[in-house]
């Protein structure tokens, strides 16, 4: 079914089975089984390109390693207030995140208008906002959203660029996964870009299944 999402009224987003030759919007976001080549076919003749392909991570809470507990070694919390620094930090970290960039060449201030966006419209929703901090500072958070009786979606992560090769992502992940399993969410799930290679690995380290590639494709009327 078409839909389209509040935090982007101007995006048009059409699911596997929707007519492609909605124009009703700036941006029309298609998506695509990889091997669908008569799909493929037919939005490359409607004008679309390529935009991204991301794969279904599954996370089963049962199954963390509570070794990897160890590796908590910053301060990680739930918390229920989208401060200022949670939309700064995204903006600093999705330079190139084409669920943000929808323009061929990588635009900044295009981008911020629509994290702006996504974080608001999950700010409004019932979801769990889980912060990583050093020394006060924001080092990264995470937002969990579509909350199941027993499944929850991952549908922002990011870590602030000085802690990324310095153990925050682990420590947020690691904690995320522990206090969702005592919550009593059984699977976590959420897409990841198959070119976010550090995103792929922190998942592999929590015992991530990955599953349903799906291709997303773009046309824009601007």
């Amino acid at each position: 079914m078409k839909r389209i999402l509040e935090h982007s009224e101007n995006i048009v987003y059409l699911d596997l089975a929707d007519d492609i030759s909605e124009n009703n919007g700036n941006y029309i976001i298609a998506t695509s089984d990889p091997d669908d080549t008569q799909r493929i076919k037919e939005l490359s003749r409607h004008g679309f390109i390529f935009l991204d392909r991301t794969l279904l991570e599954t996370i089963e809470t049962r199954k963390l390693n509570d070794r990897l507990l160890r590796m908590i070694r910053y301060d990680v919390s739930e918390d229920d207030t989208f401060t200022d620094d949670v939309f700064d930090l995204a903006k600093r970290t999705f330079e190139k995140d084409r669920r943000f960039h929808l323009k061929p060449d990588y635009d900044k201030n295009d981008a911020a208008h629509l994290i702006d966006r996504y974080i608001k419209y999950f700010e409004t929703q019932e979801s769990i906002l889980f912060k990583c901090k050093y020394k006060e500072q924001l080092a990264g958070f995470i937002i969990i959203s579509n909350l199941g009786s027993s499944s929850c979606e991952n549908v922002l992560g990011a870590v602030a660029p000085e802690f990324q090769s310095r153990g925050a992502a682990v420590s947020l992940y690691v904690y995320m996964v522990k206090a969702l399993r005592e919550k009593g969410f059984e699977q976590i799930t959420g897409r990841i870009s198959t070119k976010n290679s550090a995103s792929l690995n922190l998942h592999i380290l929590l015992g991530a299944t990955f599953s349903k590639p799906l291709d997303t494709y773009i046309k824009s009327f601007l």
